[in-house]
């Protein structure tokens, strides 16, 4: 009786300990389980923070390159002494000059415009003359783009389109003189072709006009063009927004 007993108990004691066996097995796969989840949650977070940090440099990046400054015929014709002044024009090269300097020290594409004029009775930006030139204070450096035109439309017979398109910009970012011409035509021809435009209004200038022998005052004119191109044809904003757009 007492080695039956003896046994059982022995069985019994086996048993125990084998069931402790396996569930500490089982508590230790647990928490091996539980440490790979952990760490394999970590390395997601890692990779995903490190594509984040890539995404945005590349978007920042990518804003940078489809987005170029389009400089319109800031030419010396324009300014004190030139055959067809401007109402501020000095003022409005200054800060195209401020504009000009951030985008170059952002390394932005930056576009020129100029203007010459071939139509017959043509009286300012005639060929081979000191007002047809580009304003010192806008002056082109030598790798960037100068693009030449004979209408009001940048992009009438000219390569500007073709430019813009093999460059992958998408986005123009434009300045000039005058605002009530070549300024407005460029934007409302580029909003028709699929650019994204802003208008910088402080970067740009215009002259008095007249109509049924009444007087347009220059900043009227200014106003109300910059007003009409804004909301469907561009954003206009202030130069330093502009800079602040693009910091």
């Amino acid at each position: 009786m007492n080695k039956l007993f003896l046994a059982f108990s022995l069985s019994v004691l086996l048993l125990a300990n084998c069931n402790m066996a396996q569930a500490q097995n089982k508590a230790q796969e647990v928490s091996k389980a539980g440490e790979n989840k952990i760490e394999a949650r970590a390395a997601a977070e890692t990779q995903a923070s490190s594509n984040g940090g890539a995404e945005k440099t590349n978007k920042e990046g990518e804003i940078n390159m489809k987005t170029a400054l389009l400089i319109i015929d800031v030419q010396n014709d324009y300014f004190p002494g030139g055959k067809m002044e401007l109402n501020n024009a000095l003022d409005a090269s200054v800060k195209i000059k401020s504009l000009l300097e951030h985008f170059r020290s952002k390394s932005m594409p930056v576009i020129h415009v100029q203007h010459i004029s071939d139509r017959p009775g043509s009286t300012f930006f005639l060929p081979r003359t000191s007002g047809v030139e580009i304003h010192g204070n806008v002056k082109p450096k030598s790798e960037e783009k100068v693009i030449v035109k004979h209408f009001p439309n940048s992009f009438r017979e000219t390569e500007l389109n073709d430019y813009l398109k093999k460059n992958n910009i998408s986005k123009l970012v434009i300045v000039g003189m005058m605002t009530h011409m070549c300024v407005d035509t460029t934007v409302r021809a580029a909003f028709d072709s699929g650019y994204d435009c802003i208008v910088a209004g402080d970067c740009c200038a215009t002259r008095n006009l007249s109509i049924n022998d009444k007087k347009i005052a220059a900043e009227d004119v200014q106003n109300s063009f910059l007003a009409a191109l804004n909301g469907i044809f561009a954003k206009v904003l202030k130069k330093d927004e502009v800079i602040e757009l693009f910091k």
